[in-house]
Order: structure tokens, then C-alpha cells, then sequence
């Protein structure tokens, strides 16, 4: 019984994990392409506003932090921790 519990914790975990980064990669392929878009809009000549670098740089601030965070949070583990996978295979 224990063991089943350990077993759904682990995947619990790992499915928590696998979110956390999926929805980071893509928060960061939207501000790949917001920039992508505003360069675009540059070489045509239309203006972006001002404040737009802010928005961008307060997003990267976030995900620095998060990624210090986590970074640290793994280092106090002092276990041996496997990255989540992520399988590029699937489509």
C-alpha cells in the first residue's frame, strides 16, 4: 500500500513538474515571438510603444527568478534529482 502511494506521489510530481515547465517554454516562445513581431514592425518603419521593453523585461525578471529559485531549491535538496522529461518524439 505504501509503495502504490509512493508510486501515485511520484507521478503526481512528475505531472506537476512536466506543467510548471511546459507552460515556462511557452511563455517564453510568446515573448520570442512578440519581439519577432515588434522587430517586423520596426523594419517597416511602424512605431512601437516606448514601454514595450518594460513589459518584456519585467516577464524575463520573472522567469530569472524562477529559474534562481529553482536552481537553488535543488541545490538545498542535495539529492539526486532527474530533470522532467520531455519527450520530442510525440507530435
Amino acid at each position: 500500500m505504501k509503495l502504490k502511494r509512493r508510486e501515485e506521489n511520484s507521478k503526481l510530481t512528475l505531472i506537476e513538474c512536466q506543467k510548471k515547465w511546459t507552460n515556462f517554454a511557452l511563455d517564453i516562445l510568446s515573448i520570442s515571438f512578440e519581439l519577432i513581431n515588434n522587430i517586423n514592425k520596426l523594419k517597416t518603419g511602424i512605431e512601437i510603444p516606448f514601454d514595450y521593453t518594460d513589459s518584456i523585461n519585467n516577464k524575463l525578471i520573472k522567469y530569472e527568478s524562477f529559474l534562481k529559485k529553482n536552481a537553488e531549491e535543488l541545490d538545498k535538496s542535495n539529492t539526486s534529482v532527474q530533470s522532467c522529461p520531455i519527450n520530442t518524439s510525440e507530435k
